[in-house]
């Protein structure tokens, strides 16, 4: 009887476990990619922070953060801006991995400030939808997960996350279509037995 209702999940889980493994290569793309076209300046090997803030040191230290790669010349204030957008998107994804979702976001949100309309401004959005869709978030929302993936589309349409985030929407309205489904059978199911 509901046998072919979980064969049908089934499917849906095999989609999203692809659709990860295809968002995981692609970051790795992605960054392969960015590394490549990085202009030639002298650079030295030291610990990045911004100066702005000292919590810094904390989130820092929280990361485990590794050295990286920062030029040697002074930046003026606004490309300092911009240079701490990688650190924070780089900061966001190591909290991210240790399951402190909210650090994670304030990073990724810091990270999408310094950046404007620029990249890592695409990545940090993407970033913040893959949050509020981790498996493991408490506060696992969603709605508020494509809506992040949606600004990607409107405010970065040549990025090359923006085809993904187009996956990603439609992977997850169908989580929620089924999840419509499954309540609708549940009541289905409490009408037939109180008859």
């Amino acid at each position: 009887m509901g046998g072919e209702c979980a064969r049908s999940g089934k499917y849906v889980y095999f989609l999203i476990a692809g659709l990860i493994i295809l968002a995981l290569s692609g970051c790795a793309t992605v960054k392969t990619v960015q590394e490549h076209d990085r202009p030639d300046q002298s650079v030295q090997s030291t610990p990045a922070q911004p100066e702005e803030s000292q919590e810094g040191e904390d989130v820092q230290e929280e990361a485990g953060q590794q050295d990286l790669v920062i030029p040697t010349q002074e930046p003026s204030k606004k490309e300092e801006k911009s240079n701490d957008a990688p650190h924070y998107l780089l900061l966001a994804q190591r909290f991210m991995e240790k399951g402190n979702f909210e650090a994670s976001l304030d990073a990724s949100q810091k990270s999408l400030s310094r950046s404007g309309k620029k990249s890592p401004g695409d990545e940090a959005l993407f970033h913040m939808g893959l949050v509020f869709a981790h498996y493991n978030n408490p506060k696992k929302d969603y709605k508020k997960s494509i809506s992040f993936f949606e600004r990607i589309i409107k405010e970065y349409p040549k990025s090359p996350l923006a085809e993904q985030a187009r996956i990603w929407i439609a992977v997850l309205n169908m989580i929620e279509q089924s999840k419509q489904v499954d309540i609708q059978i549940e009541e289905m199911k409490k009408e037939l037995l109180q008859k």
